[in-house]
């Protein structure tokens, strides 16, 4: 109960920080800076001449509703300043030979490391697979096995104002990932949601009662395609 009080009050710090990593992960001295690809709070690399560095961010949110999100946020100049439903995990860097396997590959890697410095364990059971696609620019690379590359090298789309590589999860993945429980649990929470319509959740004071049943909440309006903000409700 004391892992489940303290992973979420590290989700609140995420969440309440989209490009920050938990202090206690900072103070830990994990995070060293690994090839191409580095954590958010190590000192920027020297940059190849012809490349770009770009943050690599995870999506806060189902597939689906991403789109959306993007649209609002990065549209306009690209900036996203005021976007909140996502959260910065590491840095790299695109150059002109940068292949779209080589892309990939740091984003697996970028995810799996970032999982692995919240969840020591393996207990969220989440990893590479765990991820459905990821957006550069005006390009998406989805990870199924019907999936073509785009037409241009990722070099090509990170032109511009373009700094920043959306990841987005799986469905149930993404509710794992939100609310910090295993991957198992939150497919069982949303099967049981989905069948019965109701679920009650008991526990001590402060283990994360109430961020799980927004989170669960909000995936279920999602999945049914409507607005959180708006099929959301809170009694106290």
């Amino acid at each position: 109960m004391l892992n489940l009080k303290q992973n979420n009050e590290r989700l609140q710090r995420l969440v309440g920080g989209a490009t920050s990593v938990p202090p206690d992960v900072v103070n830990s001295g994990t995070m060293d800076p690994i090839n191409d690809l580095i954590a958010i709070e190590e000192p920027p690399p020297e940059i190849e001449p012809d490349g770009k560095r770009i943050v690599l961010a995870v999506y806060l949110g189902q597939p689906h509703c991403f789109e959306k999100y993007y649209v609002e946020h990065y549209a306009n100049d690209g900036s996203g300043i005021n976007a909140t439903g996502e959260v910065a995990i590491a840095h790299t860097s695109v150059g002109a030979g940068t292949s779209w396997a080589q892309l990939d590959n740091a984003v697996r890697r970028a995810f799996k490391q970032h999982v692995a410095r919240l969840d020591p364990g393996g207990g969220l059971g989440l990893g590479g697979d765990s991820i459905a696609s990821y957006k550069l620019g005006e390009s998406e690379r989805r990870f199924d096995s019907t999936s073509q590359p785009p037409h241009l090298l990722p070099f090509g789309y990170v032109i511009g104002c373009v700094t920043c590589l959306h990841i987005v999860l799986q469905p149930v993945a993404a509710l794992a990932f939100e609310a910090l429980i295993p991957k198992g649990v939150a497919q069982r929470f949303v099967s049981l949601l989905s069948e019965h319509r109701r679920l009650v959740l008991c526990g001590a004071p402060g283990t994360g009662k109430t961020h799980l049943a927004t989170r669960l909440a909000e995936f279920h309006a999602q999945s049914l395609g409507r607005d959180p903000a708006e099929a959301v409700a809170t009694f106290k």
